[in-house]
C-alpha cells in the first residue's frame, strides 16, 4: 500500500512541475526549452527508476519468492502434469531455470524444458542432491533429494530432509560361457543384473589356456552350450527364466533352434530357445 502511494505522488509531483513549468514555456528561449526537455527526461528516469526498484524488492504489490511457499510431497517426472507439477514450475521460475510464459506452464504439464530446468536446478545445488547419491549429473526427476531441497527453499513449514542410511547394493553377476582359446587366452563377458556401477566381486573375464582346454569349461550353472563337431553357440539365460533350483521338479526341455548362418571363418552360429 505505501509502495502505492509512493508512485501515485511520484506521479502527481511530476505533472504538477511540468505543469507549473509549461505554463511560462512561451517566454523561454529555445536553448532554456531543450534544457527543460532535459531536466524533464532526466527526472522521468529517476522516478521510473525508484518505481522499478520498489517493484523488484517485492514492495509494489508484486508477489516474489519470500511471500510464495508450497510443500512438495510428492515425486514429479516427465510425462506428469496437475498442480504439483505447476508449483514446481513456478519454483523453478523463481530460481530463474523457467519462464512462466512457457507453453508447459499453460497446461502445467512436465516436458522436456520443465526437465531441463530441474537438471539445471539439481546441478546448481548438487552437493544436497547429486552427491549424497553418488551422481554428478542431474536426472531431470524429482525425487525426495531433490523435493527436499525445493522444500528447504520454499516449503509452507518445516520440512525434515531424507536421511542418507547405510545404503548397500549387491551384484548380481551373471557370466556367459568362456569362449575358444585364441593366443594362450578365454575371454567371456559377465554383467551386474543389479547394476550396482562397481566392479564389487566381478567375477573374471580373461583366463590363460591351451589349445586343448575343454570348450566347455563353465563356471556359469545358467549358461547353456550346444556342443557340436564343428560349430559352438552359447545362450545366457535371462533372469526371468533362470531354472529354479528343486529337485521335486522336472522340466522337459523344448528346444527349439534357427537355421545355421553363413560361414565366416571356419564358423557357423544359430540362436537356440527353450521354450519350456
Amino acid at each position: 500500500m505505501m509502495s502505492k502511494k509512493f508512485i501515485l505522488f511520484s506521479i502527481l509531483l511530476l505533472v504538477g512541475i511540468c505543469s507549473s513549468i509549461f505554463s511560462n514555456v512561451s517566454a523561454m528561449t529555445e536553448a532554456e526549452k531543450q534544457a527543460l526537455i532535459a531536466q524533464i527526461t532526466a527526472e522521468i528516469a529517476r522516478l521510473q527508476a525508484e518505481i522499478n526498484e520498489k517493484i523488484a524488492s517485492g514492495q509494489g504489490g508484486v508477489q516474489n519468492s519470500s511471500s510464495w511457499c508450497h510443500t512438495f510431497d510428492i515425486s514429479m517426472k516427465y510425462g506428469d502434469s496437475g498442480v504439483e507439477v505447476s508449483a514446481l514450475q513456478k519454483a523453478l521460475q523463481l530460481q530463474g531455470f523457467f519462464s512462466l510464459t512457457d507453453s508447459e506452464k499453460i497446461g502445467s504439464f512436465f516436458g522436456k524444458n520443465t526437465t531441463s530446468a530441474v537438471i539445471s536446478f539439481q546441478e546448481k545445488y548438487k552437493s544436497e542432491i547429486l552427491t549424497p547419491i553418488g551422481l554428478s549429473k542431474g536426472t531431470g526427476t524429482v525425487a525426495s533429494f531433490t523435493r527436499a531441497k525445493l522444500n528447504k527453499l520454499y516449503g509452507c513449514s518445516n520440512v525434515t530432509p531424507p536421511v542418507l542410511t547405510n545404503l548397500t547394493c549387491n551384484p548380481n553377476w551373471q557370466c556367459s560361457s568362456w569362449k575358444s582359446c585364441l593366443n594362450g587366452q578365454q575371454t567371456r563377458s559377465c554383467f551386474d543384473y543389479n547394476s550396482c556401477n562397481a566392479n564389487i566381486s566381478r567375477p573374471s573375464e580373461v583366463q590363460a589356456c591351451s589349445s586343448n582346454t575343454n570348450l566347455n569349461a563353465n563356471t556359469n550353472p545358467n549358461t547353456n552350450v550346444d556342443l557340436n563337431p564343428d560349430y559352438i553357440i552359447d545362450l545366457i539365460l535371462p533372469p526371468s527364466i533362470m531354472p529354479i533350483s528343486n529337485t521335486n521338479i522336472v522340466c522337459n526341455s523344448n528346444w527349439q533352434c534357427e537355421s545355421w548362418g553363413g560361414c565366416i571363418n571356419g564358423q557357423k552360429t544359430r540362436s537356440c530357445i527353450d521354450y519350456n
